[in-house]
């Protein structure tokens, strides 16, 4: 039996970078406010650091479509915390933590007859990742 313990987590407590894909040439990049591309060179960054996912419209790299629905994940820290919790078969959450993402995940995800799909999917998106060369900047990872 498989167990996932609730910690109570944010959104926000996911690293502060994103998985993007490059503008110019669609490889996965990280996103910390700015954008360099170790594929094609492809490097922007913006007057304020918020503005550049909005100029440049940045959607999350690692999306597919799963269940009927669309899994998105952010970056791959957010991509272990997924498969954790849906591949455990006993989820122990902290009680009164309303605002936890764990209690804000849609009801799809938290359903244990779609567990084996959403794992397949995850497994999907991180093979995509290894066969385009993702290589997470070092800074996000200290």
């Amino acid at each position: 039996m498989k167990r996932f313990n609730d910690e109570g987590k944010y959104g926000f407590d996911f690293g502060g970078n994103r998985i993007v894909p490059c503008p110019n040439c669609k490889k996965p990049v990280d996103y910390t406010g700015s954008v360099a591309c170790i594929h094609c060179g492809y490097a922007k960054t913006p007057p304020t650091s918020d503005s550049l996912a909005y100029i440049l419209n940045l959607d999350n790299y690692l999306t597919i479509p799963c269940c009927g629905e669309r899994l998105t994940a952010a970056n791959i820290e957010y991509l272990d915390f997924l498969e954790g919790y849906v591949s455990a078969t006993l989820r122990v959450r902290v009680p009164n933590l309303n605002k936890s993402l764990v209690s804000r995940l849609p009801q799809w995800i938290k359903d244990k007859n779609n567990r084996e799909e959403i794992v397949k999917c995850i497994k999907k998106l991180r093979t995509q990742l290894a066969k385009d060369g993702y290589v997470p900047n070092m800074k996000n990872r200290e």
